[in-house]
């Protein structure tokens, strides 16, 4: 998740996740259950393992003292009370109540220069999965789907070891059958309609417009949205960017390890607070879902559980988090982020992210 900028005074995005998975990626899903790779990391933690004993390291971190946690709770009590400080500053107050009509009616162009302007980590963010190697350390080749043999040099010399995920898998098998290798979701051509990841764990295709559907492995169809505009991939090629989908509302698609992401930009107050997910058959039949007690929702299709719906998560204009849900209304769902434009100082910035990742 994106961390608030240290200023106030810069407009920023309110953003909320949705995960939806399928059983290509998870393995069999119980009504309720929960599953590792709707976490918005993707990733679990990497570790690495002598490669001749192949066993985990017992390492642990040592446990802070007493004057230690004491210490850190008072530099986190400085920290918000500086940010309080910031945040009730005249400027910052004024930056805040004009940012709530600064994004309204853009052209496209403009649309795609703010989200570009305003979010900057969101938009450059890496969508390949890779261990977190140590200076020295170099992938030598992949041993499994969630395993690399890692080279590390230290000063007794080169040995071997192996990062592992314990999350979602890093790479696939090789074309050629022999072997693996590493995921990689940038996006190419895949038909003069649409594109697709490099070389993803399934099938994922992503419209080249909002009117068409993102078809996620042989499953699902997913509209992003309902008002057919343009798409433009972004800079790192791996995100579409659909501007001005609805009032003051663009939507991004992205793919990831386990399938997509879906993000909905609110510009100003005047965008929908409540989103439609859109979800069905590939075949045009409908998907039945059934809400799970973590907020999150299974995809039932010819009465089999074929994928889920992830618990929203949403943060505001400060970095901060806000209360989103997921709801079924007349058999669709509907993601909401619950954003105080009305609040006496403009608290909320207008420019606002809702995202939903979709996992297959």
């Amino acid at each position: 998740m994106l961390l608030p900028r240290r200023t106030p005074l810069r407009a920023f995005l309110l953003i909320a996740v949705v995960a939806i998975a399928t059983l290509f990626a998870t393995g069999a899903l119980r009504s309720g259950g929960t599953t590792a790779e709707l976490q918005p990391s993707g990733l679990g933690s990497v570790g690495s393992v002598n490669a001749t004993t192949a066993k985990p390291s017992k390492a642990k971190a040592k446990p802070l003292n007493r004057r230690q946690v004491a210490r850190a709770d008072r530099v986190a009590r400085r920290a918000e009370r500086r940010q309080a400080r910031r945040l009730a500053s005249p400027a910052a107050r004024r930056q805040r109540l004009k940012s709530r009509t600064k994004f309204r009616n853009l052209t496209a162009d403009q649309a795609i220069a703010a989200v570009k302007a305003e979010q900057p980590a969101l938009v450059e963010r890496e969508t390949s999965l890779k261990p977190h190697l140590r200076k020295g350390e170099r992938i030598i080749r992949w041993a499994s789907r969630t395993a690399a043999v890692v080279e590390q040099k230290t000063a007794k010399g080169t040995k071997l070891a192996i990062a592992e995920s314990t999350g979602a898998p890093m790479a696939v098998k090789a074309a050629s059958g022999k072997g693996y290798e590493p995921i990689d979701l940038s996006l190419v051509d895949a038909t003069k309609d649409a594109w697709k990841p490099k070389r993803g764990r399934q099938p994922l295709a992503i419209p080249r417009a909002s009117g068409g559907d993102v078809l996620l492995g042989n499953d699902l169809a997913i509209k992003p949205a309902r008002r057919d505009v343009p798409g433009s991939l972004l800079t790192n090629s791996s995100k579409v960017l659909y501007p001005g989908t609805d009032r003051d509302t663009d939507v991004m698609v992205e793919p990831h390890a386990a399938g997509a992401e879906i993000s909905w930009v609110l510009r100003s107050p005047d965008a929908p607070s409540s989103l439609p997910l859109d979800i069905a058959g590939q075949g045009g039949d409908a998907a039945r879902f059934e809400m799970a007690p973590d907020g999150g929702a299974n995809i039932i299709r010819d009465g089999n559980t074929v994928g889920r719906v992830g618990a929203p998560y949403a943060w505001d204009a400060q970095g901060q988090t806000v209360d989103a849900s997921l709801k079924l209304i007349d058999g669709r769902l509907e993601v909401s982020a619950h954003a105080e434009w009305s609040a006496p100082d403009g608290r909320r910035h207008a420019l606002v992210r809702q995202e939903g990742r979709i996992l297959k």
